[in-house]
């Protein structure tokens, strides 16, 4: 057998809807928690010791609870594997609140000075 004449055919449904998966997505932390109170959930930080965030390879480590009922739904899980999980069920990077594409406050000065720098620009000699 010759690799380089052997092929394969896939036939496919014309009609056959495609949803693209994602094995990992970055969701910011307040869209993590939106996501959690959609399926009743929140998450509460654990206290990891005094200093902790100081050592190398430091990560944040959540409990899942139960909103209803205050069940442990996970003991520990830590952000990385929130946005998996999230984006293995195919939840959306954005949502209605999040803000893509809307100026903030926080970059108004950004902006006022790129404004600033395309004027001196225009109106060189």
């Amino acid at each position: 057998m010759n690799k380089e004449t052997d092929e394969e055919e896939i036939l496919l449904d014309a009609d056959a809807p495609f949803h693209r998966y994602y094995d990992w997505l970055p969701y910011t932390s307040f869209r993590i928690k939106r996501m959690l109170e959609e399926i009743g959930c929140q998450a509460e930080n654990l206290y990891q010791g005094y200093k902790s965030n100081r050592r190398p390879g430091y990560c944040e480590i959540y409990r899942i609870v139960r909103i209803e009922d205050g069940a442990v739904i996970h003991p520990g899980i830590n952000r990385y594997s929130l946005q998996k999980f999230f984006a293995s069920q195919g939840y959306p990077l954005e949502d209605e609140k999040s803000m893509t594409g809307t100026p903030s406050a926080r970059n108004q000065g950004a902006e006022a000075f790129l404004r600033a720098v395309e004027y001196i620009k225009t109106h060189q000699k």
